[in-house]
């Protein structure tokens, strides 16, 4: 029998269809474009697509709701990732939201695979049992190694982890700084390569765990970001090269800046100072954010007393406004909300930390598309990364679903339907 070619039935082949790589650079701030943009690699997307600078982050301010957001376009409020972890009184370990069970709209990868797309995540969060294709999921938080090698298996693509680790094998037994990274850039080469799949979900997190360890502004940090450029430009080489290479799209986007922090605050210590138990409130701590849960309404009266004397420590920059605690999701889940002050952080002390409101100094992001449809040379500034869900929704020709953001790179083709549509 003579087999018929897609191409003469009309149908698209997998080198006609569009390909989407989308690059998270974790907590790195629009003031460090100018050193990115002074290195060998990151310019190349500049000059090659449309630099968005001053982009507003998204609050709270840490990595699982803003990558949610990414995923939706949508804010937590909507999305329904409010933070990057539960936090409850009496109970043992981390309980981070990498589970795709937590979204309430839909997402961009699960609406890729309704068109017959194939997806590839890598260390993305909030991609935990996503049913991609090729899913690597990032399992956060403190725990043993075999705990996290199994939460990964259970919840990402079993055969693809396998393979992964196997024939990576040099950077999965590597010990030097970043060598997380290394596994993720290498894999993402090989399957880029390979022509594997039409999106690429692909997170680095190097900066960011620098940053943590070693401040914001360290030499350590600036070196983190030198190596972060190495390998934004072995990912660029292999998407732009090969197979598609011109039907690839790129974003690349900054998830949150990051600040210097000299000191932490402990909101649930204070609380058993002031002879208040976990019984009757418990604060979670979201570093640069804390927020109050009351457990006793009857005990209000000196629980509203302490939040007074809160207020007036000096690491309490305030308290957070309704539309902060509503855009966040923070309402759905806690009472009231306040923000640490510059140099300060609540719960947990890292040298380096993020969650803070986004009227803070060096606090925006931004965000740099290439493509087809993308004007080379360009430089943009404004919107939030609500904006970036949208635009890589069109770099795929995927029909749009509800979104709170726009796409402010090119102008998407008449037959794709408009936000909310």
């Amino acid at each position: 029998m003579v087999k018929v070619s897609d191409e003469v039935r009309g149908r698209p082949t997998m080198s006609d269809k569009p390909r989407l790589v989308l690059i998270s650079l974790d907590a790195v701030g629009d003031h460090e474009v100018d050193a990115l943009l002074s290195m060998p690699n990151f310019p190349r997307i500049a000059k090659r697509g449309t630099l968005m600078r001053k982009v507003d982050s998204l609050f709270i301010s840490n990595t699982y709701p803003i990558h949610a957001s990414i995923q939706t376009g949508v804010p937590a409020c909507k999305h329904g990732i409010v933070d990057n972890d539960i936090q409850l009184p009496g109970t043992k370990g981390e309980h981070w939201r990498f589970h795709v069970r937590h979204f309430e709209v839909p997402t961009l990868p699960s609406e890729a695979m309704k068109a017959d797309l194939s997806v590839c995540s890598l260390m993305f969060p909030v991609t935990g049992a996503s049913g991609a294709r090729y899913n690597f999921p990032e399992i956060a938080g403190k725990m043993s190694f075999l705990r996290r090698m199994f939460r990964t298996f259970r919840y990402g693509n079993k055969r693809f982890i396998f393979s992964s680790l196997f024939r990576h094998l040099r950077e999965v037994t590597a010990t030097g700084v970043g060598h997380g990274d290394e596994l993720v850039t290498s894999i993402s080469v090989r399957l880029l390569q390979k022509n594997k799949a039409d999106l690429f979900m692909i997170h680095l997190l190097d900066v960011d765990v620098t940053k943590h360890r070693h401040g914001a502004t360290s030499p350590e940090a600036a070196e983190a970001l030198r190596r972060l450029d190495t390998r934004i430009g072995t990912i660029l080489d292999a998407a732009w090269t090969g197979p598609r290479a011109d039907t690839t799209s790129v974003i690349i986007f900054s998830d949150h800046s990051c600040m210097d922090v000299h000191t932490a605050i402990h909101p649930n210590q204070l609380l058993s100072e002031a002879g208040i138990s976990t019984e009757d409130a418990y604060f979670h701590c979201s570093h640069g954010c804390c927020f109050l849960n009351i457990f006793r309404p009857d005990h209000r009266k000196e629980i509203d007393a302490f939040t007074d004397d809160f207020l007036k420590i000096s690491g309490v920059a305030r308290e957070l406004t309704a539309e902060e605690m509503r855009v966040s999701g923070a309402s759905r889940e806690f009472e009231r909300g306040f923000s640490a002050a510059r140099g300060y952080t609540f719960g947990h002390f890292s040298k380096g930390q993020h969650g803070y409101p986004l009227d803070n100094e060096n606090y925006q992001v931004f965000y740099a598309a290439s493509g087809p449809a993308v004007d080379a040379g360009r430089l943009g500034e404004g919107g939030s990364l609500l904006d970036v869900c949208p635009l890589a929704a069109d770099m795929l020709g995927l029909r749009r679903w509800p979104m709170d953001g726009s796409n402010r790179v090119f102008r998407a083709d008449d037959s794709t339907p408009s936000s909310g549509s």
